[in-house]
């Protein structure tokens, strides 16, 4: 539902060209596709270039023990948590994300993590389903009281901001 607001906001607040090196708590990890291959150049489709190719997705990795300005926070020593995961519309449905979580994964268990979590908004059914394809599952919901005392609402309707944290454990 955001994605495209987030993608937009991560173009600016980064310079992606050095996005792909982690360190040992956190890492942005960025899908890119050659240039080439893209019907329109990537600044007509709003991609931003790096050399011969296009960015089209970004997600950021975090091992910390909760994301800041969360209420939900997951149940594990050792957990890992997605943040600001990202499509460009020209790239979406074509496998951009689940790659993105794939090697998400792959770091999470590098870093020996035991959990992976992610909070999406609870209205956002399209989000859920791709997660849970993924061998996510709901693991904590907001209450509708938390999100109104939070300040949440989405289109101006209370309790349409509640958040779902979701959990993928990891071998």
């Amino acid at each position: 539902m955001k994605g495209d607001e987030e993608f937009e906001a991560l173009k600016e607040q980064r310079d992606l060209r050095n996005a792909r090196q982690p360190n040992e708590n956190s890492a942005c990890l960025v899908a890119v596709w050659p240039s080439e291959s893209l019907e329109e150049s990537p600044s007509s489709l709003g991609l931003q270039a790096i050399g011969e190719e296009a960015v089209v997705g970004t997600l950021d990795l975090y091992a910390i023990r909760a994301m800041p300005g969360e209420v939900l926070i997951g149940d594990c020593s050792n957990p890992a948590y997605l943040a600001n995961v990202c499509v460009a519309k020209a790239a979406q449905r074509q496998g951009v994300g689940r790659e993105l979580i794939h090697n998400a994964v792959d770091l999470a268990n590098q870093w020996k993590t035991e959990a992976l979590f992610v909070h999406i908004l609870w209205v956002n059914d399209k989000a859920r389903m791709f997660y849970e394809s993924l061998s996510f599952r709901v693991d904590k919901e907001e209450s509708s009281n938390t999100a109104h005392y939070r300040g949440h609402c989405l289109e101006g309707i209370e309790g349409r901001g509640r958040t779902l944290m979701l959990r993928r454990d990891l071998p």
